[in-house]
């Protein structure tokens, strides 16, 4: 199929303007993602909202949903926040979705330890440095990815220190930062 057709969809804005618009799946992966990296602490209540208003209003292709998330390496991050959402809210047709998506039991007793409905409805925080870090290596999908999370952690792109710091900074400069401010 078109690219194009599958990924945006377009809607109209007047006579003979249109505006393109990501597609539903699109939308249910980047609110996933939207509430998983910011560790489920801005507004998460509101993006399981938008998930499942989602859900309601649109026909959700969630074999394309499951697809993307394993392509796109946030099979893990989309399912923990599918499932929480289908728990609370519910998400009309998604569990084929989850089951495609579900890691193993080992994983999921690990991110039950940081994430699950009640821990979101009473506002556990995982946005701490020794909780987040933690939190954002139990979702990686691949190992190499999590030897990438810790890797750029540590040593990030020189662009990247300066744009932390306003000013150059030495990479050991960075590191001493970290294990001053305890985030290591």
């Amino acid at each position: 199929p078109d690219t194009e057709a599958v990924w945006r969809r377009k809607t109209p804005m007047g006579p003979g303007r249109h505006a393109s618009r990501l597609a539903a799946e699109d939308a249910i992966l980047q609110t996933a993602f939207h509430v998983v990296v910011n560790q489920f602490g801005q507004a998460p209540l509101r993006g399981m909202m938008d998930l499942a208003v989602l859900a309601r209003a649109h026909r959700i292709d969630w074999g394309a949903v499951s697809e993307r998330a394993r392509a796109w390496r946030l099979r893990t991050a989309t399912w923990l926040v599918l499932d929480t959402a289908n728990r609370l809210i519910g998400l009309p047709g998604c569990e084929a979705a989850l089951s495609g998506l579900r890691p193993g039991r080992t994983r999921r007793a690990a991110l039950r330890t940081f994430m699950t409905p009640l821990a979101l409805l009473s506002g556990r925080d995982l946005t701490h440095p020794s909780r987040r870090h933690a939190f954002m290596l139990a979702l990686v999908d691949h190992p190499r990815d999590g030897a990438r999370l810790i890797g750029r952690t540590l040593w990030p792109e020189a662009w990247w220190i300066a744009a932390r710091y306003g000013r150059p900074v030495s990479h050991i400069g960075h590191l001493w930062g970290l294990v001053r401010r305890g985030s290591v």
